[in-house]
């Protein structure tokens, strides 16, 4: 079976970069959340298993600090989006 997306690209800036832990159970409340609770239309997500806590990790953890803030920094600059969630 072959697929073929319908959906186009989106060329505009994103609203926010959102960091979530990337676990299936919390996707789909945090989306809820987002969408209808923050009224997000576009967001670049960053899903990383804890969540944002690589923020808070750099004495622990430097590699892993380091790895998810050169992610964040990528996708801030990439997406142009001006809040991070």
């Amino acid at each position: 079976m072959r697929f073929i997306a319908t959906a186009k690209r989106q060329d505009s800036a994103n609203e926010a970069v959102v960091i979530h832990c990337s676990d299936h159970r919390f996707q789909k409340g945090f989306r809820e959340f987002l969408l209808e609770g923050l009224g997000l239309g576009s967001y670049a997500l960053l899903a990383i298993p804890g969540g944002g806590h690589f923020s808070s990790m750099g004495d622990l953890l430097p590699k892993f600090a380091k790895v998810g803030m050169q992610s964040l920094k990528f996708l801030v600059r990439r997406t142009g989006a001006n809040r991070i969630i």
